[in-house]
């Protein structure tokens, strides 16, 4: 999960810092993906902190890189798809709770995210934004050769993908019928906390 998780098993930009700081800011340094998203400031802060490293970044997605992972694999100088491995981009979504300004605001927000996303995909990959985001409100699934063919990858190489990582795929809408439901570790048992009065948990990027 990409950021701070509910059950203990996610990566924060805290984490990728401390980690880079440990590295050496000139060292390269290979960075492995295995993860359907999670909250987007984490997701943007990872690629922005990966895309200040000064050494060589190479991205390498193990199984999955969805939602804010996406975003992350986008930092990498190199980034290489496993075979049987997938990307995924869609639009922010997120909760609120408040009055009807409330949600007005969150979806302001929510926009200029998906706007701010689909601008750092476009300048990697080299399409166009608006096209982009257009695919981000499809939610669009791509396999190892079409994020090649697309530029959001640079190579695939015929290492087979591993399992990709637990997580709630029934949340997307296009998520593939086996990630929808394959095995998963019992992550959701026990409470959620309700979302915080006026407030917007952009808890699946993008």
């Amino acid at each position: 999960f990409v950021g701070e998780s509910f059950w203990g098993d996610g990566f924060t930009s805290r984490d990728v810092l401390d980690a880079l700081a440990e590295h050496g800011r000139d060292n390269p340094i290979t960075v492995r993906i295995n993860s359907g998203g999670g909250y987007v400031d984490d997701g943007v802060a990872i690629y922005n902190a990966l895309s200040a490293h000064k050494g060589k970044v190479t991205v390498i997605v193990d199984a999955l890189a969805a939602s804010s992972a996406s975003v992350i694999a986008m930092a990498g100088e190199e980034r290489i798809m496993r075979k049987g491995a997938m990307l995924m981009i869609h639009d922010p979504s997120g909760v609120v709770w408040g009055t009807a300004e409330d949600m007005a605001k969150a979806v302001r927000m929510l926009e200029k995210h998906a706007e701010n996303l689909a601008g750092i995909y476009a300048d990697v990959t080299g399409e166009d934004a608006e096209d982009i985001r257009a695919d981000m409100k499809e939610e669009t699934w791509l396999s190892a050769d079409e994020a090649v063919q697309r530029g959001f990858a640079t190579s695939a190489n015929d290492n087979k993908a591993k399992a990709a990582a637990a997580y709630d795929y029934s949340v997307y809408a296009h998520a593939p019928a086996r990630l929808r439901t394959g095995p998963m570790r019992d992550w959701k048992t026990g409470p959620r906390p309700p979302p915080s009065p006026s407030t917007v948990n952009l808890r699946r990027f993008p």
